[in-house]
């Protein structure tokens, strides 16, 4: 699956637990909003449901990781989305 998306690893700065603490909660959120809440039909499904859940995450749901603005397309209660 990281192929899919042109993932390639990096490492963090040594000592940074700034850096450490946005890696894991990144993960914590992936595993709590799309992980543990859903079973895969096969691993395309879960491809597919990865991809929406990314787009998500990163174009609408920008208000829980932002105490400064809001923007317009924001309003999607988080915890009933579903990938459509």
């Amino acid at each position: 699956m990281v192929k899919d998306y042109g993932l390639a690893q990096e490492y963090i700065t040594p000592y940074t637990p700034q850096q450490n603490g946005l890696c894991e909660r990144f993960i914590k959120t992936f595993k709590e909003e799309h992980c543990w809440t859903r079973r895969f039909q096969s691993i395309e499904h879960a491809r597919l449901a990865v991809r929406a859940w990314i787009d998500h995450y990163n174009n609408d749901d920008l208000t829980n990781r932002s105490n400064t603005s809001h923007p317009p397309n924001s309003t999607k209660d988080n915890a009933n989305w579903q990938p459509e």
